[in-house]
């Protein structure tokens, strides 16, 4: 797959699972409103979506980290830093699954909060950064490039 695909790709994804972010937060948010909601179903709403999120991390590991390392002087770092974010959402996201099997769903509901913020925030820098396309592209010739 080249550059400008799984940019596209990956950028595809992330629609989808903002998407998914906000029907979990949104069912949670009749849950703390006291609306009733069926438990059972809230609580596989958010497995849903920590699956997805999950299979996702594996698939920009298996395929944006490599070419990353790659692109660029700083394709090495860039990849470690994506590496790191993503142990630390695989950790919460795990958190988060067990939570949602066994725990109350006041701290499903805080969790979710927490982690939405800065899963959102993860995503944003991501494609600020990362996903470029100044520099995921299939040209690796810089037109505009003003150093050496």
């Amino acid at each position: 797959m080249n550059p400008s695909q799984l940019r596209r790709n990956i950028l595809s994804e992330h629609v989808l699972l903002r998407g998914k972010l906000s029907e979990v937060e949104a069912a949670l948010r009749k849950v703390a409103q006291g609306e009733h909601a069926d438990d059972a179903q809230l609580r596989g709403q958010v497995q849903q979506f920590v699956k997805s999120f999950l299979d996702h991390i594996e698939m920009e590991n298996a395929s944006l980290v490599p070419m990353l390392q790659g692109i660029d002087a700083w394709g090495q770092i860039r990849a470690e830093q994506v590496a790191r974010d993503h142990d630390w959402q695989r950790a919460a996201l795990t958190r988060l699954a067990d939570e949602a099997k066994l725990g109350s769903t006041a701290e499903i509901v805080r969790m979710v909060e927490t982690l939405a913020k800065q899963i959102r925030e993860d995503i944003e820098h991501e494609e600020e950064t990362v996903l470029s396309p100044n520099l995921l592209r299939d040209d690796p010739i810089a037109i505009d490039q003003a150093d050496g």
